[in-house]
């Protein structure tokens, strides 16, 4: 997590502590869960290294990258890792049609991270379907700065009946080297049958939106996932006087943040009960965070408050500037457990 983001955690304990040190009603609780929405917001941009949110107004999303998006955002992995879709686009902008070759958008920004795992979307198309399914062998080529091919990264045998989009997985290790080729200029898929190649490239005839190369990269950004357990309210007399999480439903929508595609909505949990003055949780926290909290208790203004001590993150699926579709994880995102101090 960035400084900056540990900073607003910092200030959303501190701006807790204000409110309960002289008691808190449902008027002013509901003050604090539009305070915490607020640094939820500001850390989102943060962290994904935005200033304000993305305008995507206009954009087309096929739907089967959105059921890809979707996917991946449901698979749980140890690594914490960052996912990216990038659309395939024609190198030479619709002048040359006689070489098919797909270049992928802002690949650098990519391509010097750690690649775990990458596929390669490719969308098959026939003129009309087969009674029997038939035999298509596909290669994935490297295409290079003279128009030559590099090495194949792929090769596989499929029996086709229909036209289809395909998920080619191909070794992380072996995409990389070809992006650290100096020479390196694209992809090319061969697809053949009876003479024609299947696969549709930007420079075909029949590409558009819904069938256009893709190439999904999951990149290692530190770190580790886990699922944890929740110190949930479990009864009503708790919600009133112990100190532990209630519900706080966040909807992206409603916040003006329309670049996160998904989830739409999720719990990110609040702290709310009330405190006993226990030293001893002191001990626990973070010596900026101490140090504030000791000095308004040394001039009166301050008693014992619950508030969030650990937070999980959250995997958010959104569209930047770029108009390139990211899987990632912001950290700060949920209230894990809560304490009094």
């Amino acid at each position: 997590m960035s400084t900056r983001s540990n900073f607003l955690l910092s200030f959303g304990i501190f701006t807790v502590s204000v409110y309960f040190a002289f008691g808190c009603n449902q008027t002013c609780f509901e003050g604090i869960k539009r305070q915490r929405i607020e640094m939820l917001k500001m850390n989102i941009l943060d962290s994904l290294h935005m200033k304000s949110p993305p305008d995507i107004s206009g954009a087309e999303i096929p739907e089967h990258i959105k059921r890809l998006a979707r996917e991946m955002s449901e698979v749980e992995t140890d690594e914490a890792t960052e996912s990216v879709i990038l659309m395939g686009t024609d190198p030479s902008k619709g002048l040359d049609q006689s070489m098919l070759v797909t270049q992928f958008t802002n690949l650098d920004k990519y391509s010097s991270r750690k690649i775990v795992r990458a596929a390669l979307g490719v969308y098959l198309k026939i003129g009309a379907e087969f009674e029997i399914p038939v035999e298509v062998n596909i290669e994935v080529k490297e295409r290079l700065m003279d128009g030559s091919f590099g090495d194949t990264l792929l090769e596989r045998t499929i029996y086709l009946a229909k036209s289809t989009m395909l998920r080619l997985r191909i070794n992380g290790d072996v995409m990389q080297s070809s992006f650290n080729k100096d020479d390196f200029y694209g992809l090319t898929v061969i697809a053949k049958y009876d003479g024609e190649n299947l696969a549709v490239h930007p420079q075909s005839f029949h590409n558009n939106k819904d069938t256009s190369m893709f190439l999904v990269l999951d990149t290692i950004v530190g770190g580790h996932r886990s699922k944890r357990s929740y110190g949930l309210c479990r009864t009503a007399e708790e919600k009133q006087k112990g100190c532990c999480l209630q519900d706080m439903l966040v909807d992206f929508k409603e916040l003006g943040f329309d670049f996160v595609l998904a989830p739409r909505r999720y719990n990110a949990y609040i702290c709310r009960g009330e405190c006993k003055p226990i030293d001893h949780h002191l001990e626990k926290m973070e010596h900026s965070r101490l140090s504030i909290i000791q000095e308004m208790r040394r001039n009166g203004l301050l008693q014992s408050c619950c508030h969030p001590t650990l937070y999980d993150p959250v995997r958010l699926i959104y569209m930047n500037e770029e108009r390139q579709i990211i899987i990632t994880d912001v950290q700060g995102m949920i209230a894990r457990s809560c304490s009094c101090s």
